[in-house]
């Protein structure tokens, strides 16, 4: 399966595979307010990073230290908001005919943001959306920028042990694109 490149200029670098939805219904290209907040956090981060060495640690140590229990905490949801990507507080609040709009657009940011979904094809659009708002994005977690060297995973297998394919959105999802790292 071939890929195209994101052509995203703020945010993480992602891959968007052939076949999936179209991105640019889902998000701007060029995006100035996502360009602040990232500037924002990435700031904030490097601060916090430099504070860490002045004390001695080396900076691998201490961007470690401060990503797992310095960064200020948010959810994916009010990252989200951030980056004006409107999340419905709960499922009853989209309407069906939405729900697929809905999700892509909540995909799409979040790839944006270096998160990355995985093990979704037990799930309709509409189940997997609900999965979202009902867990995943209102976990609390370090407030992040995206960098081009780290991504988070979520992995969404159904809580039950009778999992069963109902769709093929995992070979659609955006993925990390390390293509930048030489060889």
């Amino acid at each position: 399966m071939s890929d195209l490149r994101t052509r995203y200029r703020y945010g993480a670098p992602f891959v968007i595979p052939i076949g999936a939805p179209n991105p640019d219904l889902y998000i701007k290209p060029e995006d100035e307010a996502a360009a602040m907040v990232f500037a924002r956090k990435s700031a904030v981060r490097e601060d916090g990073i430099a504070a860490l060495m002045a004390t001695g640690l080396d900076r691998f140590h201490a961007a470690i230290q401060w990503d797992s229990q310095q960064a200020p905490r948010s959810t994916n949801k009010k990252q989200l908001t951030e980056l004006n990507c409107f999340v419905p507080d709960s499922i009853d609040a989209v309407d069906d005919s939405q729900t697929h709009a809905v999700l892509w657009r909540i995909i799409y940011n979040l790839a944006r943001m270096g998160i990355f979904l995985s093990d979704t094809n037990s799930y309709t659009d509409r189940d997997l959306l609900a999965r979202l708002l009902s867990t995943i994005l209102i976990d609390e977690i370090p407030d992040l920028p995206p960098t081009p060297d780290m991504s988070e995973f979520i992995s969404v297998i159904p809580p039950h042990s009778d999992y069963e394919e109902v769709t093929e959105r995992d070979q659609l999802l955006p993925r990390p694109d390390r293509s930048f790292f030489p060889s």
